[in-house]
């Protein structure tokens, strides 16, 4: 009994420091790259002009959209299967998920690569900047996937180092960001052909150094000792496929207020537009540490039937994250204006109702927490799918319906509702098929003794 005590507070503590040191290189990674990010905005803001700096929005959003779609789900499932047969010890399963993800990817990559420099000038882009969007679609996607597999071996530290936000990695967010002051500084404007090459370039370097980390990973792993699973690369892609049907909804909440608005309005709308919805993804930066620190942990802790467990810790770390989301959306309401006056200019400063907005739809995503992260962890991608659609389809609609009257605040609007319904029915769905709440608690006592001990 005693030994048996003694191994059940070593897992405890072992999850513990796998979640605080996790948590604390994400949330870093994310604070750094947030700041890096709105510098880097902040900069091409101040040298490109309103029309440019439009055209920037788009081609960025087509690029991460194409990049999020030739990853084919397989982020998620990377996670799911390398935690599960590591902790099975099944090295030898490991080491074929890796290769069929990758395999995958890099094909999957290349091709849409090869349909967004066909297609790039028939989508708005320009000319001169296809190609090398194009590249860009490549390196954004083996990035990420690199992240994803790097996280399923609870190495977060890598992952952020890698790909943990939109342009990439900390590499990436760190050699565009120091490049682009010493241009502004030295000549006070830029091309929107070198923006696209330096990043690029800074792609290149956070590809090979993930790479490499990823390889010495691999190399240290000694051979399994137990029969190994068959692990299949079309079953890797099968149960991606409802993954890719809710990242293609993603792109529908997330991406398609650009799209819309560069379909039925002027440039500046769309600067306006994505600059707000830039900073509004501030009050997301809690729950998305968490959702990357958790990832392998859910998979994990549902392999062992730890649902219980598991919704103390979601509840627990909602909670944690809806505390400075709301603080944020107090600031934005307050100062919205004032804070894209100085970091934008001040021809962004009419862009604050439309900061309200979106921030107050990304903190009711963030107080439902983890949900649908649960599901896909658990092996209900399908039921994910299904809600997906049904949001995706609704924002899409209320958006076309709403644009032309109302310009850039219908827009805000008809993503906040989505967010809402989506985060709903998500949240009442795994509750059913998982029998676990995520959202926030108000009975924060019970974590205080926690808090305490630690």
């Amino acid at each position: 009994m005693a030994l048996d005590r003694l191994f059940r507070l070593k897992q405890r503590s072992t999850l513990a420091n796998r979640l605080i040191s996790g948590g604390a290189w994400a949330l870093g990674a994310k604070i750094g790259t947030l700041i890096l990010g709105l510098m880097i905005g902040g900069l091409l803001a101040r040298m490109l002009s309103k029309s440019k700096m439009g055209d920037y929005i788009f081609a960025q959003s087509l690029v991460v959209s194409a990049a999020l779609l030739a990853q084919l789900g397989l982020g998620p499932t990377a996670v799911k299967l390398i935690a599960r047969f590591y902790a099975a010890n099944d090295l030898h399963a490991v080491k074929k998920s890796v290769f069929h993800i990758m395999r995958w990817g890099v094909t999957s990559a290349a091709l849409a690569a090869f349909l967004f420099a066909l297609l790039g000038k028939n989508l708005g882009v320009s000319q001169n900047i296809v190609a090398l969007t194009a590249i860009w679609v490549i390196i954004l996607t083996i990035q990420k996937l690199l992240a994803e597999i790097l996280r399923g071996f609870h190495d977060i530290r890598a992952a952020a180092i890698v790909g943990g936000a939109s342009l990439g990695g900390l590499i990436t967010y760190i050699t565009t960001a120091g490049i682009l002051l010493v241009i502004w500084w030295q000549l006070g404007a830029i091309e929107l052909n070198v923006v696209f090459a330096l990043i690029v370039i800074s792609g290149i370097l956070s590809l090979i150094w993930g790479s490499i980390h990823l390889y010495k990973i691999l190399r240290s792993l000694k051979p399994s000792t137990i029969v190994s699973n068959n692990i299949r690369a079309r079953q890797i892609l099968w149960m991606s496929f409802p993954i890719l049907i809710d990242s293609i909804v993603l792109l529908l909440l997330s991406q398609s207020g650009i799209w819309v608005l560069r379909a039925f309005r002027p440039s500046p709308e769309i600067a306006i537009y994505g600059t707000a919805l830039r900073l509004a993804t501030l009050t997301a930066v809690p729950l998305n540490v968490i959702n990357a620190v958790t990832a392998s942990t859910i998979a994990e802790l549902f392999q062992k039937g730890q649902t219980k467990k598991l919704e103390f810790i979601l509840r627990g770390l909602a909670t944690l994250a809806a505390l400075p989301a709301l603080i944020i959306l107090l600031i934005f309401i307050i100062a919205g204006a004032n804070i894209l006056g100085l970091i934008y200019g001040d021809f962004y400063r009419i862009g604050a109702p439309v900061l309200i907005i979106l921030t107050t739809g990304s903190v009711m995503s963030v107080a439902a927490g983890s949900c649908g992260q649960s599901l896909m962890m658990s092996g209900h991608q399908k039921a994910l799918m299904i809600v997906s659609v049904i949001s995706g389809l609704l924002t899409l609609t209320i958006e076309l319906l709403v644009v032309q009257q109302y310009g850039v605040i219908g827009v805000a609007i008809a993503m906040s509702v989505g967010i809402l319904v989506k985060n709903s029915l998500m949240l009442v769905t795994n509750k059913h098929l998982t029998g676990i709440w995520t959202l926030l608690t108000f009975r924060w006592k019970q974590y205080i003794p926690l808090i305490t001990k630690s």
